[in-house]
């Protein structure tokens, strides 16, 4: 992450944002092997949300420059200027054209019905909300970039059956044969021409593989790396650093005398408050940027001002309502103040233009996010539960956790001290963030497994490993916080569970003095499906000890070793607190059979240490360790049990 908060003279809030962006995309290992290549990358960036008009402008722009390279061509040698085409080749010229143009009325008209099919067989599938499919599919095949680039080229081959270039030619004189000008035309439109048919070939593969699961997978992966996940981490980065603006700026000044500034509230009482900088916006628009330097100068000054004048500014703060990704038009209030001295008219043209807003891109509006992404393919998790399919249910399953896997390591990053930052973390609001939005999403693929427990197992003995299959095989690389929110699954299922439990037990009870139980099949299959959320909940236990190799860290020394068991220990002691845990849900619920399974599995926890650590397992059987040792360095630890046999084990 880029160092200095704001870039360039007016320190841009936005130049900042898309500075980190930037080099999330270039650090990122997941980010950098799911990018486009050189090529796709510029053909993208010439075509993707170019309009029929610019397309057709920047093909009228570049006659005049056609008109220049035939004068300098022919300038130098008089013998070029001689060259008048024949009939022949005139002729031969405009049948060019006409094949031209029947070559890309032809394409246009596949890419019509291609379009059509392939949005009404998403729209069909599995009856959930396919709009991210969607609009991966026209991302993926271009098919917006097809259609526009065909009705330009149409519109210009169309024109060119007069040859209007030539006629202009001939109005300021010139006086050399236009053959190369027609020639330079027709070549223009050949390229033009191939760059269509490549499009249309990306349209046609695209269209094609669009049907099988594992290239949709890849398809969405590119999708996210190359427009989703930027374009989402640059909106939350925005907001974030906004609503954090106060502290961030004023970090170092405790001054209590001074006003406070609040970025993005609307919390002041209108009767104390007074308007003091507002714009009107004639047409729909959004705040795009924020200059930093102009608007902290006029703030800072007002707070000087107020500080010579205590008796006024003793309850004196500004607030400024107004938010990132609010549509506003018409008046708008963008700084009210409370007490205080008023401001200056220089203060209020520096705040004034310090707010920059824009247009509302719909192209950016229209863009699922990650979020959005995941809640589609746990819908589609879910509707295959709903209608019991196992087989459609693993291949929904492995697509919704590739995906998520992908979208954790693409927010992998540092920050400014090198420590582990996750940009998933970071919300557009202070409570909720994207970590903690994807996990509320699979509640419902949870409480839907657990309902279907009275007729098939299958469903929930699938999701029970999730926390295993989504642990990544780095954890060093994330952060603290994605590791907790990835081993709060257990929790998510166990909940799920345990509703289900009491559910059907209190429909078997028949009497109220009796403890709930489950009787029949339902015990039956609930003994199965606790055995497997056991074996799977232990099985994630190993998988996060071995993630961390212990034993490559031992053999680099007696520090190393302990700084590997430092950087397990959070997710390790996540692990255990999710253990009891589940038994303490258990018991809450009456639930005797998962209360004498999680008792099990609790006093097992310590087991996977046996065979990863051998000798090194001797720590939790020589010496009590406890967890605040765990933030201390090897040499504190060695002085700490000094006096027991712990102090020469490692030598």
């Amino acid at each position: 992450m880029s160092k200095p908060f704001g870039r360039g003279l007016r320190r841009s809030l936005r130049a900042k944002i898309n500075r980190d962006v930037r080099e999330l995309v270039a650090e990122n290992a997941a980010l950098r092997r799911a990018r486009y290549g050189i090529f796709r990358r510029t053909i993208r960036k010439c075509l993707v949300d170019r309009s029929v008009i610019e397309l057709i402008a920047a093909y009228i722009v570049s006659l005049p420059i056609i008109l220049f390279l035939e004068w300098a061509l022919v300038i130098g040698d008089p013998r070029r200027r001689m060259l008048v085409p024949d009939a022949s080749a005139l002729s031969m010229l405009k049948d060019i054209n006409g094949i031209f143009v029947a070559a890309q009325v032809g394409m246009l008209a596949i890419v019509t019905v291609a379009v059509g099919v392939v949005t009404l067989l998403s729209q069909r599938d599995d009856g959930t909300s396919s709009s991210a499919d969607i609009r991966l599919y026209y991302f993926e095949s271009y098919s917006y970039e097809v259609a526009f680039s065909g009705v330009a080229l149409l519109i210009a081959l169309t024109a060119q059956f007069f040859w209007p270039l030539h006629m202009f030619h001939e109005r300021i004189g010139g006086a050399w044969g236009d053959v190369w000008c027609r020639n330079f035309v027709t070549a223009e439109h050949a390229v033009w021409l191939i760059v269509n048919l490549w499009l249309f070939s990306e349209f046609i593969g695209t269209t094609l593989r669009f049907v099988e699961p594992s290239s949709r997978v890849d398809m969405r992966e590119r999708f996210s790396a190359n427009e989703v996940i930027p374009e989402d981490v640059r909106r939350r980065l925005m907001q974030a650093y906004y609503r954090s603006l106060s502290v961030i700026l004023w970090s170092g000044n405790d001054d209590e005398r001074l006003p406070p500034i609040l970025f993005g509230s609307s919390s002041i009482s209108p009767e104390r408050s007074v308007c003091e900088v507002s714009i009107v916006n004639r047409q729909p628009s959004r705040l795009d940027d924020v200059w930093i330097r102009p608007l902290v100068w006029a703030l800072e000054s007002w707070r000087q001002r107020c500080s010579l004048h205590p008796e006024q500014a003793r309850f004196a703060s500004i607030a400024i309502p107004i938010n990132f990704g609010l549509e506003m038009t018409g008046h708008i209030d963008l700084l009210m103040r409370v007490d205080g001295v008023p401001l200056t008219r220089l203060e209020r043209f520096a705040i004034r233009h310090s707010f920059r807003f824009a247009p509302a891109d719909n192209r950016v509006d229209n863009l699922p996010d990650p979020t959005i992404i995941i809640a589609q393919l746990v819908s589609r998790l879910v509707g295959q539960i709903d209608m019991s399919r196992p087989n459609g249910f693993d291949a929904a399953l492995d697509e919704l956790v590739r995906y998520h896997s992908f979208a954790l390591a693409a927010q992998n990053t540092r920050d400014e001290s090198g420590g582990v930052l996750s940009l998933a973390e970071v919300g557009a609001h202070f409570i909720w963030n994207p970590v903690t939005d994807w996990a509320r999403e699979y509640r419902r693929a949870f409480i839907a497994a657990a309902h279907k427990l009275s007729a098939d197992t299958w469903f929930m003995k699938r999701l029970a490993p999730l926390a295993g299959r989504l642990w990544p095989a780095d954890p060093e690389n994330y952060s603290a916080t994605v590791l907790d929110a990835i081993l709060d699954f257990g929790r998510h299922e166990i909940i799920a569970l345990e509703e289900w439990v009491s559910e059907r037990a209190r429909a078997s009870t028949t009497d109220n003095v009796s403890a709930p139980t489950l009787s029949g099949a339902e015990l039956r299959a609930y003994d199965r499906v606790l055995s497997d959320i056991v074996s799977a909940w232990e099985s994630t236990g190993s998988a996060v000890l071995h993630s961390y190799h212990y034993g490559a860290a031992a053999a680099r020394g007696d520090e190393a070793f302990w700084q590997q068991a430092v950087a397990s220990w959070p997710a390790l002691q996540r692990h255990l607190w999710n253990t009891a845990y589940f038994l303490a849900a258990a018991v809450w619920n009456d639930d005797a059979q998962g209360a004498e399974q999680f008792r099990d599995m609790l006093l097992r926890w310590l087991h996977p240490f046996h065979g990863e650590l051998h000798e090194e397992y001797r720590v939790c059987e020589t010496a009590l360790l406890t967890p605040e040792l765990f933030q201390c360095r090897w040499l504190e630890v060695q002085a700490e049990f000094a006096n027991y046999p712990l102090a020469t084990m490692f030598e």
